[in-house]
């Protein structure tokens, strides 16, 4: 049966510029991109649309398993994501789960181990027992999983962390040095305080939640706090994951015109955020909201996420002989209402339509 795919006509996102071309794939890999290819035995005419790798989305909870995890099958098609980086459902006690649910997944699927043994099975709470947040129990289980997980999540919050501060992020810190992975920190109702946390993290680590209304400390007197500055320039990297509590348009705003640092976009999609993030699509919108150009938008949901855990295999990037996931988005400049977590609402100057979601060269929508 012969699988090959072509696509003509559309903007292809390369290497930082859209270009016309065509884009042909085949046996699960792209085999072309240029001008007036050949028709594949699907050819689709995606004249005037966007065509990009793959989305990748840098923080979800796509594991079936616990209080927030979802099944990615029902959105994966809708969304454009083909990547979705599950940050922190599960731990070194229930990753063996993970593996098994998301072999079947329609979707790829790339985890970051919570440096709690339990990871998500509840609501919070997982690092208060700190007999847990075991060292030696999360590298084995990083070094187990052969380079499918790809860093270590620490949530670092009152309700998660209780009495212990900043040490389930100390222990996090030290698999990463084990392992030469990223640590993600997730940021939420203080203490330990924004300026506590991003003073431990390294360049290449994740600060998740940057524009979230609940830590103290990222604004001071109305503008971005000067440890948060100091922090993104030494290459900490400022991720939206907008979520239920993670991202104000207060908060995004200043944090974009101070020093641009909002490095990626993502969602923080879980069973009980699909109201607020609803999709990485509409978080695109929000990125025009806050003042980035389509090319910063799209950088933003390709290359840097998949640059960030160091993905490879051309995720991220439309290259021949890279792995065939492309997404068809059009670009409708009509006002869009999009709002924050609090309800607070700006006009975007457009929105994202998913035309067609194509993950390692089959057709889901």
């Amino acid at each position: 049966m012969d699988d090959s795919l072509s696509l003509h006509g559309g903007q292809v996102w390369l290497d930082g510029e859209l270009v016309s071309a065509d884009v042909s794939l085949a046996e699960g890999r792209v085999q072309a991109i240029g001008p007036a290819l050949p028709e594949a035995a699907t050819a689709l005419d995606v004249s005037g649309q966007l065509v990009l790798p793959g989305l990748v989305d840098l923080h979800t909870h796509c594991f079936r398993m616990g209080f927030w995890g979802l099944n990615p099958e029902a959105y994966a098609a809708a969304s454009g994501v083909t990547t979705w980086v599950d940050a922190g459902t599960a731990g070194a006690y229930t990753l063996d789960i993970c593996a098994r649910d998301s072999a079947s997944a329609p979707v790829r699927i790339v985890p970051l181990l919570n440096i709690s043994g339990i990871g998500l099975a509840g609501r919070t709470y997982e690092s208060r027992f700190l007999d847990h947040v075991s060292v030696d129990d999360a590298v084995t289980a990083i070094r187990a999983s052969d380079g499918w997980v790809r860093g270590i999540k620490a949530r670092i919050d009152v309700n998660t962390v209780g009495e212990h501060g900043l040490e389930p992020l100390r222990r996090a810190i030290e698999v990463a040095e084990q392992t030469s992975l990223p640590v993600m920190t997730h940021m939420a109702t203080s203490p330990p305080t924004v300026p506590e946390i991003l003073s431990m993290l390294r360049p290449g680590d994740i600060a998740t939640h940057v524009a979230g209304h609940t830590p103290t400390g990222m604004l001071v007197d109305g503008q971005v706090a000067d440890v948060a500055v100091e922090a993104h320039q030494r290459g900490v990297i400022f991720d939206m994951g907008h979520g239920m509590g993670g991202f104000t348009f207060e908060i995004g705003e200043e944090l974009w015109r101070q020093d641009r640092a909002i490095d990626v976009l993502s969602t923080d999609l879980h069973l009980h955020s699909l109201a607020t993030a609803v999709s990485l699509p509409q978080v695109m919108s929000k990125g025009l909201v806050l003042g980035m150009t389509l090319p910063e938008v799209l950088e933003r949901v390709t290359s840097r996420p998949a640059d960030a855990l160091k993905l490879g295999d051309g995720i991220g990037r439309l290259q021949v002989g890279g792995v065939a996931d492309v997404t068809v988005l059009s670009m409708v400049d009509e006002p869009l209402t999009v709002a924050d977590v609090r309800g607070d609402t700006r006009t975007a100057p457009a929105r994202f339509d998913v035309a067609h979601t194509i993950m390692a060269g089959a057709l889901l929508r």
